[in-house]
């Protein structure tokens, strides 16, 4: 990823620009983006350090996050329009209110869910009912086709964190519809493989990062998870600490006691459950 010099400031040709990093420029005071007749998009840094590379910055963010929690993939872009159309006239709405449910640990998958509005925690239960979060899920990501896959129970419990409207599959449609489709059977195959990557990637940082490295990560990630849901530039997380000690994997005063530290090293704002990042930066060298 070579950088040119221009009239003493570095800059980067980009073609196509990736999403993720188009919004993180907008982070960042001292970068302008122009984009030149041919289309092609040039990133201008002003005042630029080699020790201080905020380009590759954002590109190690744009990999770290996709490392540690998946893009988004459509369910029903997997299909292909005749499938698309006949299957949107079965799927059945269902609503879950904040804590309810939507289905449990070591029971067998009825089918899939797609996520239309909400979020929703996927966790295993250990001893005294302590809760392990490993994921969420939020507007339009799907779930619940392993065990279908597999023929196994689902090893998890997956609850509504707010008030969720999901699309439901049944498992006989699903099942109907992965023998005709040969684009869904290879792009569920291909998806399984990167979620596979995804828990082993935060399991190993996970017990290798220290607690510091471990909650700013996965701020990093909360705020990728909440960004959908807004319109505006302005990221709110909002999560209550229990949730977010357990998918760190500490104590809810320790983590409590970590975040005042972020708060005051002016790496973010809470208020209540709400949590918005104010300094990017400070956030992505503490991981750094």
């Amino acid at each position: 990823m070579p950088l040119n010099i221009n009239r003493g400031v570095y800059c980067k040709k980009v073609k196509p620009v990736p999403a993720m990093m188009y919004r993180l420029l907008l982070v960042y005071e001292k970068i302008r983006i122009r984009t030149n007749i041919a289309g092609n998009l040039w990133v201008y840094i002003d005042n630029y350090q080699p020790q201080n590379n905020l380009l590759l910055l954002l590109y190690a963010m744009k990999f770290t996050i996709e490392k540690y929690h998946l893009k988004s993939l459509s369910f029903l872009d997997l299909l292909l329009p005749s499938e698309k159309n006949g299957i949107k006239t079965e799927m059945v709405r269902k609503e879950f209110l904040r804590g309810e449910y939507i289905f449990k640990e070591d029971t067998f998958s009825r089918g899939i869910y797609i996520v239309r509005k909400g979020k929703i925690k996927i966790f295993q239960t250990g001893e005294a009912g302590k809760q392990s979060i490993v994921y969420f899920y939020r507007k339009g990501d799907f779930f619940g086709h392993r065990p279908i896959l597999a023929n196994e129970t689902h090893p998890v419990s997956a609850v509504a964190i707010d008030n969720v409207v999901v699309s439901f599959i049944s498992k006989e449609l699903f099942l109907k519809l992965l023998q005709k489709s040969d684009n869904l059977a290879r792009e569920l195959l291909n998806n399984l493989s990167k979620e596979f990557s995804v828990w082993v990637n935060k399991m190993t940082v996970f017990t290798q990062f220290n607690l510091k490295k471990r909650v700013a990560l996965t701020l990093l990630i909360l705020h990728n998870v909440y960004q959908r849901s807004v319109s505006s530039g302005k990221v709110v997380i909002s999560i209550g600490r229990e949730d977010f000690a357990s998918y760190v994997g500490t104590a809810k005063e320790t983590l409590v006691r970590m975040l005042r530290h972020f708060k005051d090293d002016g790496i973010i704002v809470a208020n209540g459950t709400n949590i918005t990042i104010i300094n990017m930066k400070g956030l992505l060298r503490l991981i750094g």
